[in-house]
């Protein structure tokens, strides 16, 4: 069974004119890692490996996490398919992956579509800085939990 934790990154600025792959943080997406971090979605998880777009507002949630978390940053590895491929695609490297616990830090629409596809459309969306965890087997998957910022203000 693997331990799926669907992370779409924070808010980002749209104040920069800037290519899409170099968008920043803006602050609230930084308040929002700070807040989403205390949350045990998250705090109970120890992932094997974090997989992240390369997308520099997704590597930027990554990093905020683990920093918050403590969590070792060799674990990161970044993943083109997160910002360039399709929820078929991400769901293909998952199931040859040999992790079992793995974080995927990337964007809208590939995480929602292959959330809603995993779990029979248990979501209408999946807004930034939300958490998702899915268990998956060979039989299927399992929805778990979420957590959106939202929550906590």
């Amino acid at each position: 069974m693997k331990q799926l934790h669907f992370i779409r990154h924070a808010k980002s600025s749209w104040r920069h004119d800037t290519d899409d792959l170099l968008r920043p943080l803006n602050t609230r997406g930084y308040r929002d890692i700070k807040c989403v971090s205390q949350k045990a979605i998250l705090r109970d998880s120890e992932p094997d490996v974090i997989w992240v777009s390369p997308a520099v507002r997704a590597y930027s949630t990554a990093q905020g996490l683990m920093t918050e978390l403590d969590i070792n940053p060799a674990l990161m590895q970044i993943v083109p398919d997160l910002y360039y491929g399709t929820s078929y695609r991400i769901a293909n490297l998952l199931a040859h992956s040999t992790d079992t616990n793995i974080w995927i830090v990337g964007h809208n629409p590939s995480l929602f579509e292959l959330i809603h596809s995993l779990c029979n459309g248990v979501i209408d969306h999946f807004p930034t800085l939300a958490v998702a965890h899915v268990e998956w087997t060979l039989n299927g998957a399992k929805w778990v939990g979420f957590e959106t910022p939202k929550e906590y203000e």
